[in-house]
């Protein structure tokens, strides 16, 4: 059974994704915070972090979020920070070729708080499908993004009239 979550920035602009997709995606995300540095950040920095934290570590399971409106307030600067983030996890994704395979699926579950919040992954993900998601994000912040819809990644059962990426 698959949990899906919303994911937006302005009202009625956003796109629904399957909950464990993001908690992956939030895995790397928070590689490229860490590999930044957190120290002397300011206070909405470590706010936009601790929400991709808290959804590796599946303590919302069931009901993720983000409060990207609060933290960066429709801020240029602050959302160009993000998109540089997101961008530099583009890059890290593009590195690991052309799927995360199941090792590294694992890998990405370490951090779950419980064994419970553990997902079972019965085939690799493909990088493409990260990418078009975080191309989604980036667009979001850079006020482009115009459409409300329902992505899910290949190979992987899907709720009718989802595009499948």
């Amino acid at each position: 059974m698959f949990r899906d979550i919303y994911i937006d920035y302005e009202e009625d602009k956003g796109f629904w994704l399957e909950e464990r997709f993001l908690e992956v995606l939030s895995y790397y995300v928070c590689l490229v915070f860490e590999k930044k540095g957190l120290e002397d950040r300011p206070e909405w920095y470590l706010e936009v972090y601790d929400d991709f934290l808290v959804i590796t570590h599946g303590y919302n399971s069931g009901n993720q979020g983000f409060l990207f409106k609060e933290y960066l307030d429709f801020k240029k600067e602050r959302e160009g920070v993000v998109i540089s983030i997101l961008e530099e996890t583009k890059k890290m994704l593009l590195s690991k070729g052309k799927e995360i395979g199941l090792e590294e699926l694992a890998k990405t579950e370490e951090r779950k708080i419980h064994k419970d919040f553990v997902n079972d992954w019965p085939i690799p993900l493909q990088v493409n499908s990260f990418i078009i998601v975080i191309d989604f994000m980036i667009q979001m912040f850079q006020h482009k993004w115009e459409e409300d819809r329902t992505v899910w990644f290949k190979g992987y059962p899907h709720p009718d009239g989802a595009d499948v990426i």
